[in-house]
């Protein structure tokens, strides 16, 4: 697959994957009296809800609710997470990154702003984990010379 392929195929994942994530979290939370509204952001900030800027609070919280029997926050969130981000280490280059790195940021913010989720530094960590994870699959396919073929 040629690099201009993959970029496509690259850009591409991740647009889709910011419209669905938003689709998502207006369905569920019910998000569309709060969107963008400036006064709860605001007091989101004043608050200090809905952001994580310490490393692996929420990490070790979603860790505690394994041992809760509260598989589903470990599952969907943690996990989810980690797998949404894994094709784009497949698909990544090394000039890649200093788009994804950003992208990753910026998404974080534009929940926190559209009041569609929260900034967390952990959702950041986890996304690099799932990149991580596609570059290691990645690496190994080009060792063992498994090729993945897009119709």
């Amino acid at each position: 697959m040629t690099t201009k392929n993959r970029k496509k195929i690259l850009y591409f994942y991740l647009i889709f994957m910011c419209i669905s994530m938003f689709i998502i979290h207006i369905r569920d939370y019910n998000a569309l009296d709060d969107f963008m509204d400036w006064s709860i952001l605001m007091n989101h900030l004043k608050d200090g809800q809905h952001i994580n800027i310490i490393p692996f609070r929420t990490i070790i919280t979603y860790i505690q609710y394994i041992f809760e029997l509260q598989i589903y926050h470990f599952l969907y969130i943690m996990l989810g997470n980690i797998a949404m981000f894994i094709p784009v280490g497949v698909f990544i280059s090394k000039n890649d990154l200093k788009i994804i790195i950003p992208f990753i940021i910026l998404k974080e913010l534009i929940q926190f702003i559209l009041n569609v989720g929260s900034f967390d530094i952990d959702t950041i960590i986890l996304n690099f984990v799932g990149i991580l994870l596609g570059v290691i699959m990645q690496k190994i396919c080009y060792k063992y010379k498994i090729t993945y073929q897009i119709m």
